[in-house]
């Protein structure tokens, strides 16, 4: 897909790798709605990408709500008639052993990570559908390929949403839509200080790429059309081994990971 005069519309676009899509889109020549909670924060980041020349809109916008969802799609579609590409970004993190998850958390969890998607989904699939097709991109992890210990909440809303990518993707077709799954690895953001459940991360030694890595390879994606996208070979390679060789990485992971 040509990017240049397209609208496309991000959530969770205040910080982190939704910041960076924000960036990389418009230097990209797209015309963009940026959604997020935190309005004072999603006004930087729009009044700075605005200086690449294309249309750029601020909704503050909480997704798990029916109504601002409706309003999304309402603000959305009037900025140039149509919403080419939807990226589903807003996401939390959690963290916590099974044995102790708080159930109220685990529920926020999948409310903002699996069925916020599918509201965004329902509600823009038929304006793309009518406009001839677009992009959905699906903001994953690598941990929705590789469960790895105390973020089993987390684990579980990014398998459950890499499920309904999968199926909206052969659904979609026909009306010419594509779905693109990435899966980032860990990242440089604020991400984990905001996650639910028990305080802190656990610890591990991982490679962190930055999150305009993250936003330059979802650019290729969208422009390429491809559907499963890994930021970088480690991994790829990582789900890749954990999927032959599943007792060896149950023995890494279990190395690897400690509670705090």
């Amino acid at each position: 897909m040509e990017l240049t005069g397209k609208t496309v519309l991000i959530t969770g676009a205040s910080m982190g790798i939704g910041e960076a899509l924000a960036e990389a889109f418009a230097e990209a020549g797209a015309h963009l709605v940026l959604a997020a909670r935190n309005e004072g924060r999603l006004g930087e980041v729009a009044n700075r990408v605005g200086r690449h020349g294309g249309k750029v809109l601020a909704v503050a916008a909480d997704v798990t709500r029916e109504d601002d969802v409706q309003k999304l799609l309402t603000v959305g579609t009037h900025l140039t008639g149509r919403v080419d590409v939807l990226i589903n970004n807003a996401g939390v993190g959690m963290n916590g052993a099974v044995a102790d998850l708080d159930i109220d958390a685990l529920r926020q969890c999948l409310e903002l990570n699996v069925v916020a998607p599918v509201r965004l989904i329902q509600a823009f699939l038929p304006v793309m559908a009518a406009a001839g097709g677009g992009s959905i991109v699906q903001v994953s992890s690598v941990l929705g390929k590789v469960s790895v210990p105390y973020t089993a909440g987390y684990n579980a809303s990014k398998y459950a949403l890499n499920a309904i990518s999968d199926a909206l993707r052969l659904e979609a077709a026909a009306k010419g839509i594509t779905v693109i799954s990435v899966y980032p690895g860990s990242t440089e953001s604020n991400f984990r200080a905001n996650s639910l459940g028990a305080p802190g991360a656990p610890k591990v030694r991982l490679y962190r790429m930055t999150s305009d890595t993250v936003a330059r390879r979802v650019v290729t994606a969208v422009k390429r059309g491809e559907r499963d996208v890994f930021v970088t070979r480690k991994d790829a390679l990582l789900c890749w081994a954990a999927t032959r060789f599943p007792r060896l990485a149950d023995r890494i992971l279990r190395t690897a990971y400690r509670s705090k």
